[in-house]
């Protein structure tokens, strides 16, 4: 089971949709929230209702209590509590019920969770040092933690030696005798100088967490504060520089955690128990059952591979004219047709042509990324059979020079190959061949993309070719800038 982990959305529209359209692009089996889905933003009210629509689990944040009445303002800086009273007059009463019903922590069996710091988490104290984590450590038996609230993604450890230390944000596996804290950061107010939406997948299978960091659109953002009439100067994030501008982390934090029972939050759910992951928690327990569990699935396995064996490879086409030409294109304009889904026609790609080896285990889909482009969603559960989109046939002239082109960017679990051909049409004295160039990812380009690239000519008796992505993996792979032009 894979699980998305996303914390301090704090109203932001804008990356809390880029956020939730990557966990769905990726296919997460649930979504956790850690708190402070309202504050801040300008969208609490279309915030909340997403969140309700689509998280599976959530924990109460020190924004979400005070404006269900669960905590005082007092205990926020003057700018926040003003924002706190604004975001109130924005939310109906079954909103605010909402908030009020959410519980402090959630245990899952397999790993803990709470807006802050897990030893009172009714307080919210903030876990910033390696010296925070410990309180939490000591609370809870846990081997995995995971928080928020800080705003800022790290990575805390203590191993056998009982010393705690903080690392930077990475991929990591969970290793016995190592017991980890994981701050996921905020997706719509961070406060680590990248202005990018940040969360965490865990993969429980493979007992692995990834980081995500996603962009947005900031300049609808912006939009989104100016019509709500709220301070630009609140969202520390956009100034132009946050690397070189943002002051340090303590002094941005707007909220004292409660020092005395009096102040700490009151007439909520202490800790709610979560039914998921469970049974890998008691794995150790379970040798013989999980012995006969495995000689279920293989044998579950063994007939999904003969039912596999039994698809038919299937052909998607639309949209074909003839050939395209790049004899007359001008120098750098790109030869390929857009990408553009067909309504009512699965894996169909106008201008396109999909190849499913394994029909019903592999699908092609187009999706429209945050930024406005269009992309190429490859998906396939059959690791041994491939699957690809090509271009028509593009007509070119010998030895014609061009460049092509695009970016990779493969999910977590993704195994296996993907990569760009080239497959080159020739003729001379009557013979017909064809000549195949495999053009592989490169080095990480940016974002988590991985850039395909090359120029080359084409051969001498060379009178036309074919643009193809083709992949033999399980998982997926988003493809887009498909680009094929003149250099």
């Amino acid at each position: 089971m894979r699980l998305a982990v996303v914390s301090d959305l704090h109203a932001n529209l804008q990356a809390w949709n880029a956020v939730l359209l990557d966990i769905r692009s990726l296919q997460v089996d649930q979504i956790v929230c850690l708190g402070d889905i309202v504050g801040y933003g300008p969208n609490p009210a279309e915030v909340l209702q997403s969140v309700h629509a689509n998280v599976n689990h959530l924990v109460l944040g020190n924004h979400d209590a005070v404006v269900a009445g669960k905590l005082s303002d007092d205990l926020f800086n003057d700018q926040a509590r003003e924002l706190i009273r604004w975001t109130r007059t924005r939310l109906n009463d079954p909103a605010v019920s909402f908030l009020a019903g959410l519980p402090l922590s959630l245990d899952t069996g397999v790993f803990r969770c709470a807006h802050g710091d897990l030893s009172e988490p009714g307080a919210f104290h903030y876990v910033i040092d390696p010296s925070d984590a410990l309180a939490s450590w000591e609370t809870v038996n846990h081997q995995l933690l995971f928080v928020g609230h800080s705003h800022r993604p790290a990575i805390f450890l203590m191993g056998p030696s009982e010393t705690p230390r903080m690392i930077e944000p990475k991929d990591f596996r969970i290793e016995p005798h190592k017991r980890y804290l994981v701050n996921v950061g905020s997706v719509g107010h961070p406060r680590d100088a990248d202005t990018r939406a940040c969360y965490c997948i865990l993969d429980s299978d493979r007992e692995s967490v990834y980081w995500r960091r996603i962009p947005y659109d900031l300049d609808a953002f912006r939009e989104a504060v100016a019509q709500a009439s709220l301070p630009l100067d609140s969202f520390h994030f956009l100034r132009n520089d946050p690397r070189a501008s943002v002051p340090p982390l303590r002094e941005q934090l707007d909220f004292s955690p409660a020092t005395s029972p009096s102040e700490e939050t009151h007439d909520v759910i202490a800790i709610q128990e979560v039914d998921i992951l469970r049974t890998k928690a008691r794995r150790w327990r379970n040798r013989f059952i999980a012995l006969a569990a495995t000689l279920v699935v293989a044998g579950a396995a063994l007939g999904t591979v003969l039912y596999e064996q039994a698809s038919a490879t299937a052909v998607y086409t639309v949209g074909s004219t003839g050939n395209r030409s790049a004899l007359a294109a001008p120098t750098g304009a790109n030869i390929l047709p857009a990408p553009a889904a067909v309504a009512g026609r699965p894996n169909t790609v106008a201008g396109w042509i999909v190849r499913l080896e394994r029909r019903r285990t592999q699908r092609v889909d187009t999706l429209n990324l945050a930024d406005g482009r269009t992309a190429l969603v490859l998906s396939s559960t059959a690791a041994n059979a491939s699957v690809s989109v090509s271009s028509f046939p593009i007509d070119v002239a010998a030895k014609t020079k061009l460049q092509a082109r695009c970016l990779v960017r493969r999910s977590p679990d993704f195994e296996g190959s993907i990569e760009l051909q080239i497959i080159e049409s020739r003729e001379q004295n009557g013979r017909r061949s064809s000549a195949t160039t495999v053009i592989n990812p490169g080095q990480r380009y940016r974002d988590g993309w991985y850039e395909i690239v090359r120029t080359l000519p084409c051969g001498p008796a060379t009178t036309a070719l074919e643009y193809r992505i083709v992949g033999r993996f399980k998982g997926s792979a988003v493809v887009t800038d498909l680009s094929l032009s003149r250099p």
